[in-house]
């Protein structure tokens, strides 16, 4: 599964775009997420 991560490192939120169009906001600072966004293994 692929997940398109979007994150200009300026914005306050970060956008999860998954396979179907689905769309999640994750808004700084992220404490559920396990590292940084460029880190993610989804494999």
């Amino acid at each position: 599964m692929i997940f398109d991560i979007t994150d200009d490192g300026a914005s306050s939120a970060i956008r999860v775009s998954m396979p179907g169009g689905d769309r999640t906001d994750y808004r700084r600072p992220l404490p559920q997420l396990p590292c940084a966004p460029g880190e993610w293994d989804f494999n």
